[in-house]
């Protein structure tokens, strides 16, 4: 395509001018848009529609420039039947290779995965309490913080409140 500012040529591709920087973009639209036919329409859509899904496999599937080569649409074709290739052969072996060997691995592994959850867990919550307890820890260490321990804040607050008065419910509430 031929740059309308600078008269550069630049590769179909190409969506700025590599000379100026014009968008080639909106005059390859303006010039192929209002001449395509139905037909040709079609034709871009499937290639689209192919291009995107041979991107699985394919990094740049051809065909999916602005260009409108015969060639690029066979070479996407091949591309589109390598991917359908790799899905078919994909699917057989999840079908009947990953999925029934999956399913054997957890039946084995399931019961002796809980055992160990279930021992993990006591362990936890006996280690908790030893903690929490002094049990398990250092003499010294759980001395320390055991032998003296300080009130809370609740006992102090507490101690200061007043005794509560007599207080008697009127007869129409008990």
């Amino acid at each position: 395509m031929f740059c309308p500012a600078c008269g550069k040529e630049n590769p179909q591709e190409r969506r700025f001018c590599a000379f100026c920087g014009t968008n080639l973009e909106i005059v390859s639209r303006a010039l192929y848009n209002h001449s395509l036919s139905v037909f040709t329409r079609i034709d871009i859509a499937l290639d689209k529609l192919i291009g995107r899904y041979c991107e699985r496999v394919f990094k740049n599937p051809p065909g999916t420039s602005t260009g409108r080569k015969v060639s690029d649409s066979w070479k996407l074709l091949g591309a589109a039947l390598l991917t359908l290739g790799a899905d078919f052969v994909l699917f057989w072996l999840m079908l009947f290779l990953f999925l029934p060997l999956r399913l054997i691995t957890l039946f084995v592994t399931t019961p002796v995965r809980l055992l160990l959850e279930k021992a993990n867990r006591g362990k936890a919550a006996s280690s908790t309490i030893e903690v929490l307890t002094g049990r398990g820890q250092p003499a010294e260490l759980a001395s320390s913080w055991l032998a003296d321990p300080k009130p809370s804040v609740v006992e102090v607050e507490t101690e200061h409140f007043p005794e509560p008065h007599s207080t008697k419910r009127p007869a129409g509430l008990q």
